[in-house]
């Protein structure tokens, strides 16, 4: 029966533990007594046949796996310029938002088919919580270029953010519809109405 060492009585109480002195020699083992050291060849490389190619090598105990390079890592040429564009896009957003303010804010026409008893007109409030959504939360570009393959807008959650301020239910479809439709041209400032405010 092993029982945990108790404290010291005195200065010679040394406590040693007889059972863990048979996991150890003191003494180191003699060189003649060690394995060889292990050197592991190098396989002859064949040349593969076709038929052969498209079928998978088995996998050996002891080898190591080399896992696949993720899709998020892989950036060709494209993605990088898309990046930087995106990047260039939300600083001079940011530099339009500061001098946004001094300017009165134009208003648009709405498209027919947004107009009607089913369909009430956007309120401003409604379009904000609209491009917020998509900018802040989604954190995607304002253009919605995909910069990574698996970021890609959430509707269903930017219908969510806008219903949340909105006194009118806003389906996914009519949030992604504005966004595209109107949102996009005011924000790029494509759109370019000299309407008097009233």
């Amino acid at each position: 029966l092993w029982t945990p060492p108790t404290p010291p009585q005195d200065d010679n109480d040394i406590y040693i533990d007889s059972v863990m002195c048979l996991m150890y020699d003191t003494t180191p083992i003699p060189e003649s007594k060690l394995p060889p050291v292990y050197v592991r060849k190098e396989r002859k490389r064949h040349k593969t046949d076709p038929s052969a190619a498209g079928r998978k090598k088995k996998q050996r105990h002891g080898e190591t796996v080399i896992p696949p390079r993720s899709l998020f890592d892989r950036a060709t040429p494209g993605m990088l310029k898309m990046r930087r564009e995106g990047k260039e896009q939300k600083k001079n957003i940011l530099l339009k938002q500061q001098t946004q303010f001094a300017k009165p804010l134009p208003t648009l026409v709405k498209p027919a088919t947004e107009a009607g008893q089913d369909n009430p007109e956007w309120l401003i409030s409604e379009d904000w919580a609209l491009l917020q959504a998509v900018k802040q939360l989604l954190e995607l570009p304002l253009n919605l270029a995909v910069v990574s393959p698996a970021h890609t807008p959430n509707w269903d959650l930017v219908s969510d953010v806008v219903n949340s301020c909105s006194r009118v239910y806003r389906s996914p479809k009519q949030c992604r519809n504005r966004y595209e439709n109107v949102i996009i041209p005011r924000e790029e400032g494509k759109v370019s109405l000299h309407r008097v405010m009233r």
